[in-house]
């Protein structure tokens, strides 16, 4: 029979694996090789002495010690002892150089990069519309023709400048008849109806005015006709003013007169009743007017006729005056005809040069007279300006009202008049 196969030989126990042998020490940096002498100077330089090394920087200040001294911080637990390092492999040795040939220079050192300042990053394009693309502009229509400029229009003269405003009254009559005087007195003058007064006489200036009945509002019967009015006789007012003076440093005289009476031109102020005055009669250095305007009465002096809602005025402004004459007809309530007869004068002066020789009914007043305890008159006793007038109405009668004849203030003139 076959022999059995023989028994394998009994392996030998596993080695230990080899210990890695001990890695030599890291050959040091080659040295770079000494850098060559610089070459001789010329005799005539003078070599620059060295540059001193820069000076060492400053210390950098200790740190501020803290407020409060810090707590401890916590105890860390123990850290595991760090893993040795794997072994580097062993690095060749260069091969040994033949002699005489010099040491290899070494590798040169790459560039140190260069800090670029960032790229500013590119702008992202716009975001597009929603919806069908948009359609082009159309073309701009071509600019209309230049029209010629219009010439410029033509400038119209400035109108001239507003008068200036009329001063207070120095003194005024109104009505049936109320004075005030230059000194502010305050007083009635009724007069005789249809006398004629001087108001003023002065050197170059004479103001005359006649006295008329007057009227007032309330009933009354007529004794001829038994008709009843709405009007009744009461006191005087004045109906006609004559003004007479002459300019400074002329002697030439001018008039100027206004009445109630009916105009001469009633006729033809009643086909063009705005062109005319409102009623009375004005008659200019004898000439007889009605035309509302103004007109030149000498170099200096003026008279303009003006209608306002419910009376006419005519005014004089010279150098030795400046007056108002208003013609106030009588109110509708009344309802009378007759323009003339229920119609009066007001005179207002707003202006006027006197010196301490004038006299009248008005020019008076610019001498105060006093009682027996020594106080101004300034109020008439009676209702014919008893205290303020020098004697009685009659003593400044005169004839007409363009009369000069009337005397100025002297001591004792009342009673040399009176005798005449």
């Amino acid at each position: 029979p076959p022999s059995p196969p023989p028994s394998p030989p009994p392996s030998p126990p596993p080695s230990p694996p080899p210990s890695p042998p001990p890695s030599p020490p890291p050959s040091p940096p080659p040295s770079p090789p000494p850098s060559p002498p610089p070459p001789p100077l010329p005799p005539d330089v003078v070599a620059a002495p060295p540059s001193p090394p820069p000076p060492p920087p400053p210390p950098p200040p200790p740190p501020p010690p803290p407020p409060h001294p810090p707590s401890p911080p916590p105890p860390s637990p123990p850290l595991p002892p760090p893993s040795p390092p794997p072994p580097s492999p062993p690095q060749p040795s260069p091969p040994p150089l033949p002699p005489g040939l010099p040491p290899p220079s070494p590798p040169p050192l790459p560039p140190a990069p260069i800090d670029k300042p960032p790229s500013p990053p590119s702008p992202l394009p716009p975001p597009m519309p929603l919806g069908p693309p948009p359609s082009s502009p159309p073309p701009p229509s071509p600019p209309p023709p230049a029209l010629p400029s219009p010439p410029p229009p033509a400038l119209s003269p400035s109108p001239p400048p507003p008068p200036p405003p009329t001063p207070p009254p120095k003194a005024t009559v109104v009505s049936d008849p109320h004075f005030v005087g230059f000194k502010q007195q305050r007083y009635d003058v009724t007069g005789v109806s249809g006398r004629t007064y001087s108001l003023i006489a002065d050197v170059g200036l004479h103001i005359n005015s006649r006295f008329q009945t007057a009227y007032t509002t309330g009933l009354f019967i007529h004794s001829e006709t038994r008709d009843v009015q709405k009007c009744r006789p009461r006191g005087t007012w004045m109906t006609a003013i004559g003004v007479v003076f002459s300019e400074y440093g002329d002697s030439a005289l001018h008039s100027l007169t206004v009445s109630t009476d009916a105009s001469t031109f009633a006729d033809v102020c009643a086909l063009k009743p705005a062109d005319c005055l409102y009623g009375g009669t004005v008659s200019v250095d004898g000439a007889e007017t009605v035309h509302v305007g103004a007109m030149s009465l000498s170099a200096v002096s003026t008279v303009t006729l003006k209608n306002y809602k419910s009376y006419g005025r005519v005014q004089l402004v010279s150098e030795r005056i400046v007056a108002d004459i208003d013609f106030v007809p009588p109110p509708a309530e009344w309802e009378v005809s007759d323009m003339e007869k229920y119609s009066h004068l007001n005179l207002k002066l707003h202006h006027i040069s006197l010196t301490s020789q004038a006299n009248g009914i008005m020019g008076c007043s610019v001498r105060l007279k006093y009682d027996e305890d020594g106080q101004p008159i300034l109020q008439a006793f009676d209702k014919d300006g008893q205290g303020v007038l020098d004697g009685p109405p009659s003593l400044y009668e005169v004839t007409e009202v363009t009369d000069t004849s009337f005397p100025l203030y002297a001591e004792g003139w009342a009673g040399q008049h009176k005798d005449m």
